[in-house]
């Protein structure tokens, strides 16, 4: 064998070998995280940040079931990120009808009994709040309704990192007495309602906040609230 032609073979071999041990490194720091899975139908910033998001590595074993070209077993995974989902998605996972790999792999994660994330930036659905005849939109919006009365949790980027590493939650305080006649209102003209909005408010003294039909609520907030003893009533857009 030539001397360049041995000299590559070695390269080769060492180049392969350290490959091997990198991945026995990442599998000996991921042992024993729980699973969780991205699932999308396109790459985007939302699903990035959380796949690349030190803070949710650290607690979690993060795979993108898109570069992997969906082929992931489930039974791997102990949590599901849905990073975005068309109008068609969730008209056919509402539905149960998995007939594509990713509309199957949402669909198995809810019948297996996954945690299910929905991130509300990329809903479809919401682009088209103002422009959407009102019982079309109404129609869809319960497909959404139905998909988190099923255990999806509907939540914005900012707050997903916070829910996957389960940082502390705000303090609960005592909530006012239900006869207290000056209970503050506020109304407030939002597509999201946020635990920063439920925050901002108190500091008025205000107890009950009243939001529109279509307004999406996070978790947080709908935790905040339930801990501070502030109301959220929607009424009608």
């Amino acid at each position: 064998m030539e001397r360049i032609e041995l000299v590559e073979e070695i390269v080769r071999r060492v180049t392969a070998r350290l490959h091997e041990l990198e991945g026995a490194e990442q599998a000996a720091s991921s042992e024993g995280k729980p699973g969780l899975l991205i699932l999308t139908q396109a790459h985007g910033t939302a699903c990035h940040s959380v796949l690349e998001s030190e803070a949710v590595r650290r607690k979690w074993r993060v795979n993108c079931a898109l570069q992997r070209e969906y082929n992931v077993e489930l039974a791997d995974y102990d949590a599901v990120l849905l990073g975005d989902l068309s109008c068609g998605a969730l008209d056919r996972i509402a539905s149960g009808a998995g007939d594509c790999a990713f509309t199957r792999l949402a669909v198995q994660a809810i019948l297996a009994g996954k945690k299910v994330y929905i991130l509300a930036e990329g809903v479809e659905l919401y682009r088209y709040r103002e422009s959407a005849p009102a019982v079309y939109y109404k129609m869809l919006q319960q497909k959404l309704d139905f998909l988190q009365a099923s255990g999806a949790v509907l939540c914005t980027q900012t707050d997903v990192e916070q829910l996957l590493t389960e940082k502390q939650p705000a303090p609960k305080l005592q909530a006012p007495p239900a006869e207290a006649p000056s209970a503050k209102e506020k109304t407030l003209a939002k597509r999201v309602l946020t635990e920063r909005d439920l925050i901002d408010a108190e500091k008025q003294g205000v107890a009950c906040i009243r939001v529109g039909a279509g307004c999406i609520i996070t978790a947080l907030a709908k935790d905040l609230a339930a801990g501070r003893g502030i109301t959220i009533i929607k009424g009608q857009d």
